[in-house]
């Protein structure tokens, strides 16, 4: 699809040079190494809305962990799963859903370094991952910001029934560190922040993404890194042309500049609802400021569908400004359908795919117990015998360029 050809004028919108309001952003500092679960108040300026800094039973607990922490609370092996901090020593993790009781929550909370000015926009981003996990296979949506006031009060572990000003509403996992970027504009003076679900599990989307020894005790837990709170500023930059078109290899983005002054690099957002925008993908600047310069990057793994694609403009100093938005559909999508189901002889994988693909079959324990690599594409069909699997859950999975797409399936008696 054609993208947009257009010169951007940039606005400033503030003055002064960009400021972190988070003073401890990546929980590197503390007063002393965490020894066991829920010490979030030894992380300098950070706490828990439900006030404890210890393991209470029924109560909400987020974990901080940093490297030279004991047993557990130290990196990268961690209590639920192995990950190392994103940047410097130290990091924080919170359950946004826990099985064993109903609307269970934890959240991060911390004052920032001076009030939000009303009428400002900010960016609000921050880090998390579920790590590679061998307790915690749910993830959730849900995941929000909220500016406040006054602090939060959580009631016991229940969920906080407050209205987040920006809020992540499609599921999140990844195993890697994934970047989470919001704007709003601030309506009063705000100076506490709260990180967590603040909805009921009954309006979550709770999905299993990998099946662990302890399926009962199986939580949606993040770890989390690098917040930021920062009013949004402009670029001396002027952008000519931003456009974009899909290829047999992926979606292919092209840009052009000119009076690159100080500029840094730039930074490629994709989205899928053109609200929320994920980065993927980072460019220097080549700091010519009295030519035009071409660009160009590669999307080899875009959304099955619609994909929203905007450039992150970043100066030497932290400042930032953002493009106009490409639309591209991608030309392959990765879909496919299982059935019956549930099964108990045949199963028939039809859909399509690309080329080169892999589906796999996973069963409970994490095995998998059949491997099939694709050679054909559009409209393809596989099929594969259920009738000497045990009873139980199992996990049809495609691996392809594009990403990894998964489907649960039942195998009765």
């Amino acid at each position: 699809m054609k993208g947009l050809y257009l010169i951007i004028l940039l606005i400033l919108f503030l003055p002064a040079n960009s400021q972190n309001l988070v003073s401890n952003a990546g929980f590197d500092t503390s007063s002393t190494n965490p020894t066991s679960y829920a010490q979030i108040c030894y992380p300098t300026g950070w706490n828990s809305p439900s006030g404890y800094c210890a393991v209470a039973v029924g109560h909400g607990s987020p974990d901080y962990y940093k490297s030279g922490g004991l047993g557990g609370a130290g990196t990268p092996v961690t209590f639920w799963a192995t990950v190392s901090p994103r940047n410097g020593a130290g990091m924080a993790g919170f359950a946004t859903y826990y099985p064993s009781y109903l609307n269970f929550r934890e959240y991060v909370s911390t004052t920032l370094s001076s009030p939000l000015i009303p009428g400002t926009t900010y960016e609000v981003s921050f880090w998390l991952t579920n790590g590679i996990t061998w307790l915690n296979g749910k993830a959730t949506n849900n995941i929000g910001v909220s500016f406040t006031t006054s602090p939060l009060t959580q009631p016991a572990a229940g969920y906080i029934a407050a209205t987040p000003q920006v809020e992540y509403t499609d599921v999140l996992w990844d195993t890697l560190w994934h970047q989470l970027s919001f704007f709003f504009t601030a309506t009063d003076a705000s100076e506490y922040m709260t990180i967590g679900n603040f909805r009921t599990d009954a309006a979550t989307t709770i999905e299993t993404k990998k099946v662990v020894p302890y399926p009962t005790s199986s939580a949606a837990y993040y770890y989390i890194d690098d917040v930021v709170v920062q009013p949004y500023l402009a670029l001396p930059l002027t952008l000519l042309a931003f456009n974009g078109n899909a290829t047999p290899a992926g979606n292919l983005l092209q840009w052009t500049t000119t009076k690159e002054i100080h500029t840094s690099h730039f930074e490629i957002q994709r989205s899928a609802d053109g609200i929320f925008f994920e980065t993927i993908g980072t460019v220097n600047a080549k700091g010519a400021e009295a030519e035009n310069v071409d660009y160009t990057f590669l999307d080899d793994q875009p959304l099955s569908q619609q994909n929203l694609y905007q450039l992150k403009m970043v100066d030497d100093d932290g400042s930032f400004q953002f493009s106009e938005i490409v639309n591209i559909t991608t030309l392959v999508n990765d879909q496919f359908e299982v059935y019956p189901n549930p099964v108990n002889g045949m199963l028939t994988i039809h859909g399509d795919w690309d080329a080169n693909a892999t589906f796999q079959i996973i069963d409970m324990a994490g095995n998998i117990i059949y491997n099939k690599h694709t050679t054909s594409a559009t409209n393809s069909v596989l099929q594969v015998d259920f009738s000497n699997y045990a009873p139980g859950i199992y996990i049809v999975q495609l691996i392809s360029t594009h990403g990894i797409f998964s489907s649960p399936i039942i195998k009765t008696e």
